[in-house]
């Protein structure tokens, strides 16, 4: 039986498979109230930041999954590769400060309605990794979610990415870009949290061949890391703080201020982004082959005309 907690976590010093108890509480502020009782439940190694003790006891519990939790994150992973972790916390404060450096690029608050989660399992919904609650993937991924050394020094580019859809929003996020946005976030913890940053002569080559290809947009969306390319070439030159104050203004627009279309996502971004800067953005979109309207180019116009100093332009 895989240990499962509710939204509500963390919970001290309580294993998930308690023997009886009743619900008196459900998310949203419901109060129904059920009783339950568990019969031949074994205790599982569950634990909890800043509250559980005795960790090299509760490691050895005997259930086959194991869970570390807090306000922010749970992750479940098969309990054969714990049982010779000794820093839990340090761990989970490794998976905090991702969990911050998300919500910071999204400008959006520290602590959260209920934690993120992420699970390890012989069989998941879809492809290797996929986003969701929880996020899942298969069981070859468990070392790597509880090895923090690792993940400080190197990070994990999937583990990030499906955090990232996590965050990303349908607003910014236009045709194409499904598997673009999403990768801002974990450019932003590699460099941030774990101090990696992505190597550019992949970047390089994909727009030499992109430029000898006419620049065509239709290749442009086909191809994530480049099109990643170019929104990392506007994080080069105005720095994530650019970032954040566009996802902030996205994130407070009244809903008939939202774009409700591909053509108006695409042109909210650009003039968004180029007000933010104070640069005019539309020959930068123009070179990429990114489609804005004659409209959305005439409200940056009194903005000074920017594009990167790039010897491939």
């Amino acid at each position: 039986m895989r240990p499962m907690s509710p939204a509500s976590l963390p919970r001290p010093e309580r294993s998930p498979a308690a023997s009886a108890g009743s619900c008196t509480s459900s998310p949203r502020g419901r109060q129904d109230v059920a009783e339950v009782e568990i019969a031949g439940a074994v205790e599982a190694p569950y634990f909890v930041l800043g509250k559980t003790r005795n960790w090299k006891t509760v490691r050895e519990r005997p259930a086959p999954w194991a869970e570390f939790a807090t306000s922010k994150v749970v992750i479940t992973v098969p309990s054969d590769v714990i049982r010779k972790l000794d820093d839990p916390a340090a761990l989970m404060r490794f998976w905090d400060e991702v969990m911050d450096a998300c919500a910071d690029l999204a400008a959006r608050p520290h602590e959260r309605e209920s934690p993120e989660r992420y699970v390890a399992d012989v069989q998941i919904s879809v492809g290797y990794m996929h986003a969701g609650y929880p996020i899942m993937t298969h069981l070859d991924a468990a070392p790597r979610f509880v090895d923090a050394a690792t993940l400080r020094k190197q990070g994990d580019w999937g583990m990030f990415h499906e955090m990232g859809h996590n965050h990303q929003h349908r607003d910014w996020t236009f045709g194409g870009t499904t598997e673009v946005t999403c990768n801002l976030f974990t450019l932003y913890v590699m460099e941030t949290v774990c101090g990696v940053e992505r190597p550019r002569d992949n970047d390089a080559a994909q727009v030499r061949r992109y430029r000898a290809g006419g620049r065509k947009f239709t290749q442009w969306k086909r191809q994530p890391f480049l099109a990643l390319a170019m929104y990392r070439e506007l994080r080069d030159a105005f720095g994530w703080d650019a970032y954040k104050q566009v996802f902030a203004e996205y994130r407070d627009l009244k809903p008939p201020a939202r774009p409700k279309t591909d053509a108006e996502k695409r042109d909210q971004w650009m003039v968004r982004f180029s007000k933010t800067v104070g640069k005019n953005l539309g020959p930068f979109f123009q070179w990429w082959g990114v489609p804005v309207s004659s409209a959305a180019r005439k409200q940056i116009t009194n903005l000074p005309a920017w594009m990167p100093k790039r010897s491939d332009r």
